[in-house]
């Protein structure tokens, strides 16, 4: 078996906020999604099965509630970039979808410095657009 990294930045499935998250670390609204994370296929030459993004999911779960976080291990990063200044987000809810067979994220985009400000404008406005996922 292969080892993966997932970057949890993909695919936009709604226009408007998922959910009401309690806090943020802004006084500003935060800029939230529900993005499909990754979905069963071929991705950059790798086969992921629904049955292993499913285990994924679970492992990614069980391992949030371990460590008593409220957010997941998995920041939104431009273009799957490993910089660190190209995160430009938190993923706080992942769920297995048995119908589009993916990982779907409630995600936040951070929106706290000047840049990630723009790029929140940016998002907001349609000016930087994520593909919509077909099912």
């Amino acid at each position: 078996m292969q080892d993966v990294t997932l970057d949890l930045t993909a695919t936009a499935i709604e226009a408007e906020p998922a959910f009401n998250f309690e806090s943020s670390a802004t006084t500003e609204q935060p800029l939230r999604r529900r993005i499909i994370a990754v979905s069963e296929g071929i991705h950059n030459g790798i086969n992921f099965s629904g049955e292993e993004i499913r285990r994924m999911v679970q492992t990614a779960i069980e391992l949030k509630e371990k460590e008593g976080r409220d957010y997941f291990a998995a920041p939104l990063v431009l273009d799957h970039s490993g910089r660190f200044l190209d995160k430009v987000g938190s993923t706080y809810n992942l769920f297995y979808d048995e119908e589009l067979k993916a990982a779907v994220a409630d995600v936040e985009f951070w929106t706290y410095t000047p840049m990630l400000k723009e790029s929140s404008i940016l998002l907001m406005a349609g000016l930087v657009t994520l593909p919509t996922a077909t099912a």
